[in-house]
């Protein structure tokens, strides 16, 4: 008796765990093929005006950059529950494309998110790809959601997922509740930088993966 409480509670666990990482009703339908050999593309911005974004420990004032999109192979999602910035930008998400995300590498190739800031990437010395394409063609983007939906869909993601983005690259000044000057925080708009301030924060307002949309696509072209 005690063994099958335990494997039902168990059980229950597992389906609540399944269910909330289920992505929700998509907003649409689009089985074209991934575009994993294309490089992210963007489109400079126009001023637009700035977007407000309130969170449960304060607003964000966003300037988009440019408009942008991008394609690829996901390598990890991060679940940020322990920043102060969670409810702002919940994910962390590292992306492969070219013949990172196209071609069978035999597992040369190691990705590992080390904190908010950074994706470690070790490249193997018989790698098929050298560490200076590798480099250029991945990246490590700081995600704010446009929606609940778009939110929900990319908490969904799993490693090895093919997917589709697209939103804007923002820089934003955060005012924490209880602060009296905002904290700023700038979007990378290269794919050939490092270090520090080399990742992309994507406003994301439409992800695609398993022939679903969810949100609503923003144009780049």
């Amino acid at each position: 008796m005690r063994f099958s409480r335990v494997f039902i509670i168990s059980l229950l666990l597992l389906v609540g765990f399944s269910a909330c990482h289920r992505p929700p009703e998509p907003s649409g339908h689009d089985a074209t093929p991934i575009p994993l050999a294309d490089d992210p593309t963007q489109i400079d911005m126009t001023d637009d005006g700035p977007l407000e974004v309130r969170f449960d420990r304060g607003t964000a004032t966003m300037t988009r950059r440019a408009g942008f999109r991008l394609a690829g192979k996901v390598c990890g999602l991060n679940h940020l529950k322990k920043s102060k910035f969670h409810g702002l930008i919940p994910y962390d998400l590292c992306v492969a494309w070219g013949r990172l995300a196209t071609e069978d590498l035999g597992g040369k190739v190691h990705y590992k998110h080390d904190s908010l800031r950074l994706v470690w990437v070790h490249v193997e010395a018989d790698s098929p790809v050298s560490w200076d394409y590798a480099k250029t063609h991945f990246s490590n983007s700081h995600l704010i959601c446009a929606d609940d939906r778009v939110c929900r869909a990319l908490g969904s993601l799993s490693k090895g997922d093919e997917i589709e983005l697209t939103g804007y690259l923002v820089d934003a000044d955060i005012l924490l509740t209880g602060e009296t000057r905002p904290r700023e925080w700038k979007t990378s708009t290269v794919r050939t930088d490092t270090g520090l301030g080399a990742c992309e924060t994507i406003y994301v307002t439409s992800v695609r993966f398993d022939g679903n949309v969810y949100g609503q696509v923003t144009p780049t072209e």
